[in-house]
């Protein structure tokens, strides 16, 4: 079956812009790489990296700063960006995937959904998505405000993405990071659940999950596989 293959994640980066996530290890060109990011207020605006697509943000919800960007690595210096969000402190961290990478970032995204809430809310909800399309890769990335009394949480992933990339809590009054992802092979639906925190505490989230195509399609026909 075609299918990503987790490669590795890069260092996380934290603070006020601009910041710089580590590149991951061992990244050849044409991978698949992915940046997670998120921004603690929601009026702060994200200026998209060169040679980068935005694949899903949240600036159309009212508790915007979780984004989900992309880029085919070619080996250049645009493969390991500064991440700058307009203001307030943010995260990011790279991921790579290799494999059956489909490479078109205009229409890489099969399905996408979004959450937020500017209201106080307990752990970090999950949009509920429907996938229709086999094989995707699958990627869902949060935020929630925080406080100190929330560092070292840790946090279980939704139902239906069950790899951890990584996790990233600023200290003190700020936000946190979180994103995890699934290969599937038969499309399945996701429902609308929660990214579990061990410290729970009622603050503003975002959330979005992406389901991204896979370069090889199954001809139902000839039942061979084509590119």
């Amino acid at each position: 079956m075609p299918a990503y293959t987790f490669r590795a994640d890069g260092t996380k980066a934290n603070g006020a812009a601009p910041i710089s996530p580590g590149a991951p290890a061992g990244v050849v060109a044409g991978d698949l790489l992915l940046i997670a990011t998120t921004c603690r207020p929601n009026a702060s605006t994200l200026t998209t990296p060169t040679g980068w697509s935005v694949l899903k943000t949240n600036d159309a919800e009212t508790e915007n700063g979780a984004t989900l960007l992309g880029r085919i690595a070619d080996g250049g210096a645009n493969d390991t960006p500064t991440i700058s969000w307009s203001t307030g402190n943010s995260s990011a961290q790279i991921a790579a995937f290799s494999g059956d990478v489909y490479t078109d970032l205009a229409t890489i995204v099969a399905h996408s959904a979004a959450a937020a809430s500017t209201s106080n809310t307990v752990d970090i909800p999950n949009p509920a998505i429907t996938i229709t399309t086999d094989n995707c890769l699958v990627i869902g990335v949060a935020k929630k405000r925080k406080t100190a009394t929330s560092n070292g949480a840790t946090v279980t992933s939704p139902t239906g993405l069950n790899n951890r990339i990584g996790l990233d809590w600023q200290g003190g009054s700020l936000t946190t990071l979180v994103w995890d992802y699934t290969q599937q092979t038969t499309a399945t639906n996701i429902s609308a659940s929660i990214w579990n925190q061990s410290v729970e505490e009622s603050l503003p989230y975002s959330s979005l999950i992406v389901a991204l195509k896979t370069a090889a399609t199954l001809d139902p026909i000839r039942l061979i596989w084509r590119v």
